[in-house]
């Protein structure tokens, strides 16, 4: 009989047997220990309705949430096993927050707290780790608050802070530089939220990294963002180094966004893992509709279809057709 585990081995490397693979939606090499086995579509989903109390996530109950749902994802008995099978301490791990929808709708400090836990029991040390996002400002307001010095453990830095490349990267639909705490990470762990966008229509995996990262987002937020998101996550930097996607979906927001509107902001008490970032932003785009049919508002491929997600899968970065994505739901 087939294991799990067998059938991820066996289906990562069926995917890595197609052109154009990313390269973080296949298994690694026959000869070297895989340390990746991500599948396209595949996202584990791990919900805990005591995750949230007085409008906050609770760390304890995020790191045994995330413990199981990393045990799931990679295969591994143990948690600290499954870090340690993505992540070494010889790697600097920059954890991509997205605080746009301060102060009410961001990444939240307890589920990085928790992210900071798991990277530490396989042996990353704080000063190998740097939290960053665009603006310093949002972070504040999310109730994150700036470090710099890695001798104080780990580093909270913004943008512009860090600091950008010196010579502008051109894609097919512009040009961008990128932030230095992306381009000295040896690795990335996005941690988006889930959020409906007047422009793009879902914000999540792809925006948050593809914006999130660059000097100039406001320069491709044209053709509601498509294809300004996908040729940027396209683009090396971003799409090399990503290693791990952790939905932060404590709460997520049907209408308004990206901008935070509390009215329209509830607890779903849950977290995502997965490799595949456009498999993340159709569910997301999914959970969205979803309340949005509840609350009778118009579906967003009436109002402002997410084009962008259906572009990224015809780069190669990830699967779209909702008949192939499986959502595996991990009991805790």
């Amino acid at each position: 009989m087939q294991t799990r585990r067998d059938f991820l081995v066996t289906a990562a490397t069926a995917v890595a047997a197609g052109a154009g693979t990313h390269p973080l939606l296949a298994d690694a090499a026959p000869s070297a220990a895989p340390k990746v086995r991500a599948l396209r579509g595949h996202i584990v989903q791990v919900t805990d309705e005591t995750m949230t109390s007085k409008d906050r996530p609770v760390v304890a109950v995020a790191e045994k949430m995330l413990a199981r749902a990393m045990v799931e994802i990679t295969g591994k008995r143990k948690a600290a096993d499954a870090w340690a099978s993505l992540f070494s301490p010889k790697e600097l791990i920059g954890i991509k927050i997205n605080c746009l929808g301060k102060p009410c709708m961001s990444t939240t400090p307890e589920v990085v707290k928790a992210i900071i836990a798991g990277l530490k029991s396989a042996g990353v040390p704080e000063s190998q780790i740097i939290v960053f996002d665009l603006f310093g400002s949002h972070m504040l307001m999310s109730r994150y608050r700036m470090q710099p010095d890695e001798k104080k453990g780990v580093r909270y830095l913004h943008n512009k802070l860090m600091g950008y490349e010196d010579e502008w990267r051109t894609h097919p639909s512009g040009k961008v530089k990128f932030t230095q705490a992306l381009l000295k990470a040896d690795k990335i762990i996005s941690v988006p939220v889930i959020k409906d966008h007047a422009l793009s229509g879902v914000t999540c995996a792809l925006k948050n990294m593809a914006f999130g990262t660059i000097i100039n987002p406001s320069a491709h937020h044209r053709g509601g963002c498509d294809p300004g998101v996908p040729n940027i996550y396209n683009l090396a930097p971003i799409k090399e180094k990503v290693a791990l996607i952790i939905c932060d979906a404590a709460f997520m927001q049907y209408d308004g966004g990206p901008q935070c509107k509390p009215g329209a902001r509830l607890a779903t008490n849950t977290l995502y893992l997965t490799h595949d970032p456009v498999a993340m932003d159709k569910i997301a785009w999914e959970l969205i509709d979803a309340r949005r049919k509840d609350k009778r508002l118009p579906l967003l491929a009436k109002k402002r279809e997410p084009k962008n997600v259906a572009t990224a899968a015809g780069l190669g970065l990830g699967v779209d057709d909702r008949a192939k994505i499986k959502v595996v739901k991990a009991k805790v």
